[in-house]
């Protein structure tokens, strides 16, 4: 393949890919609460996302789910409390939950919120890093023996050490002023 062609399928490969523009193809949820009830319409650059799946999560439970149909509208009853999570499944697997906060005066917030998969930054908690630790000492197999055993095994060897260096040199000093048998025996020779 020469270097012209190459070129030309390049270009003709990413050039679509880098003008294509992932923020105008999200889908947005719109929200509102009726006589007790939340509708809502799910569009994609303005037109309805038919057939998606929505799930109405109150803390851990699941409160509600179905499907949008062709239209792109969906309805649920109000859950109890103040807030739950809509989770929209488009085909793609599910997308980040979107927060709905009951107001007072029979309204929902977001009334509009965009639609997300499920790897969203905003919505992923981020991977804990593991807390730096301090070198442990390595494991003895013998117990520690406390200073103060030690101090009182040391002035002991210090003590016995001490009694025997004397008890050699007396018996030596000793020895030294008595003659030997062998002195004693040339002196009685001769």
């Amino acid at each position: 393949m020469s270097r012209a062609a190459l070129s030309w399928l390049v270009t003709l490969t990413t050039v679509p890919a880098l003008a294509a523009d992932p923020k105008a193809v999200e889908p947005v949820a719109s929200f509102a609460l009726v006589d007790g009830w939340v509708d809502f319409t799910l569009e994609r650059d303005g037109k309805p996302v038919a057939d998606a799946r929505a799930t109405v999560l109150v803390g851990a439970e699941r409160w509600a789910s179905g499907e949008t149909g062709g239209t792109g509208r969906g309805t649920f009853p109000r859950p109890p409390g103040t807030n739950c999570q809509v989770v929209f499944d488009l085909g793609a697997g599910p997308s980040a939950p979107v927060p709905l906060t009951f107001l007072s005066n029979d309204s929902v917030i977001p009334t509009r919120a965009p639609v997300r998969d499920g790897t969203a930054e905003c919505c992923v908690t981020p991977p804990r890093r593991p807390q730096p630790t301090e070198p442990q000492p390595p494991e003895r197999s013998t117990p520690l023996t406390p200073l103060r055993d030690r101090l009182i095994i040391g002035a002991a060897a210090v003590a016995v050490n001490g009694i025997w260096l004397t008890w050699a040199l007396r018996r030596t000093r000793r020895d030294d002023s008595q003659p030997s048998k062998k002195r004693r025996t040339q002196r009685e020779r001769g």
